[in-house]
This record gives structure tokens, C-alpha cells and sequence, in this order.
């Protein structure tokens, strides 16, 4: 056998590495933990408080002017009065299908 080829039967026995014992408990602990991060269907979003810390962040990012444009905007909009009411605009359209054009 050449020196440069080397087979795990011949490896010394890795420090932490499970078992043979051991093997098949960590192989079904790793499925079950596979198959429910996959079976998971439904996004577990923060819905309009989301969207209110989100939008209060980003208020207190702006500069003046920025400040001022975002106003004159939301001001363009008879929905909302303030940024602050408009943040919540992706949950107040969702199931419009008139706004289908926003879904990601």
C-alpha cells in the first residue's frame, strides 16, 4: 500500500468523535432535527409591531431633509397621516389582490 493513500481503518480514533455506540443516536437526532426545519411552512414574522420598530429605527436614521421628503410622501397618500401609520402598509395590503404586484 503507498504511504500517500490512507483508509479510515488505519486513522487513530478522532478525540470527541461519537462512538459506534453512538453513531446511530446522533444520525436519528440529526433527521428529526432535518425533518422539522423542513416541515416548517409558515413564516413567523412580527407582523405590525415589526414594521413600527422597523420604521422607528429608520425615522431616527434620516437626516433633516430626508425627514422632510419622507413627510412630504406620506403626505401625498390619503391612507396614512404620519410615517409612523404608513410602516404598517405590507400588513394593511396583504390579501389585496390588487397589490399582488408587492409579494415577494
Amino acid at each position: 500500500m503507498s504511504p500517500a493513500i490512507v483508509t479510515f481503518s488505519r486513522l487513530a480514533p478522532l478525540r470527541g468523535w461519537p462512538s459506534a455506540g453512538m453513531a446511530l443516536p446522533v444520525l436519528w437526532l440529526s433527521l428529526v432535527i432535518t425533518a422539522l426545519a423542513c416541515s416548517t411552512t409558515v413564516a413567523h414574522a412580527w407582523g405590525e409591531h415589526g414594521h413600527n420598530v422597523v420604521c422607528d429605527i429608520a425615522w431616527r436614521e434620516l437626516t433633516p431633509g430626508a425627514k422632510q421628503e419622507v413627510r412630504r410622501l406620506v403626505g401625498q397618500d390619503p391612507d396614512y397621516d404620519t410615517f409612523a401609520e404608513s410602516c404598517v402598509w405590507p400588513d394593511d395590503i396583504r390579501g389585496q389582490r390588487r397589490y399582488d404586484w408587492a409579494k415577494p
